[in-house]
């Protein structure tokens, strides 16, 4: 089964009048049996099929249940670790309201915000590390027992876990003991960059 593709200007109206949209990239024409064939767009300047990696980190702005900080916080913050690391400042920001379940079980509602970043200078691995070092350094810059850090590869979540405090961390393991189950264990940057 073929779907017709269109290669020239969709017409759009907006309140400020009319534009068009002009695809710009290559497409994938899909058969009934799932075979996909890359096919290239005579008018690109581009191409979709560059793999493209992305980190979304969530961050909470409240310390042991006191609302503290602030979107501007987490976006000086981030700025300032991507200075010290000479990295491009290029990062979308986004406050939101959550609500989470806390380590003892009682419900948490509080201001958050997400840091999206799109790896564009880094290697796979470096950039896994990259995401994993600004999440320990909001945690203690922002007094946060965790944040959940998201790898994103062509926009599909590949890896997710948690960075936590060395408080959280060693609480953790001595619950665990407590408890004669296996404590967590810190990665190590190799077992990031593999994940």
């Amino acid at each position: 089964m073929r779907l017709p593709f269109r290669n020239n200007p969709l017409g759009i109206s907006t309140v400020k009048g009319r534009t068009a949209f002009l695809p710009d990239g290559d497409y994938i024409q899909c058969s009934v049996s799932g075979k996909r064939i890359k096919r290239k767009n005579p008018l690109s300047s581009g191409s979709i099929f560059v793999d493209t990696w992305a980190a979304r980190l969530m961050v909470g702005f409240s310390v042991k249940k006191t609302p503290t900080y602030t979107i501007r916080d987490l976006i000086s913050n981030t700025r300032e670790y991507m200075k010290m690391r000479k990295v491009p400042e290029d990062a979308t920001f986004v406050a939101q309201h959550g609500v989470y379940t806390h380590k003892d079980n009682t419900v948490v509602q509080e201001e958050s915000g997400q840091v999206f970043i799109i790896n564009t200078t880094m290697s796979e691995g470096d950039f896994k590390l990259f995401a994993e070092n600004l999440a320990e350094f909001l945690i203690v810059r922002m007094r946060q027992e965790m944040i959940v850090v998201e790898i994103q590869n062509n926009g599909l979540v590949k890896a997710t876990w948690l960075v936590v405090s060395k408080e959280r961390m060693l609480e953790d393991q001595k619950e665990a003991i407590k408890k004669k189950e296996k404590p967590p264990v810190a990665l190590t940057a190799k077992q990031i960059r593999k994940s």
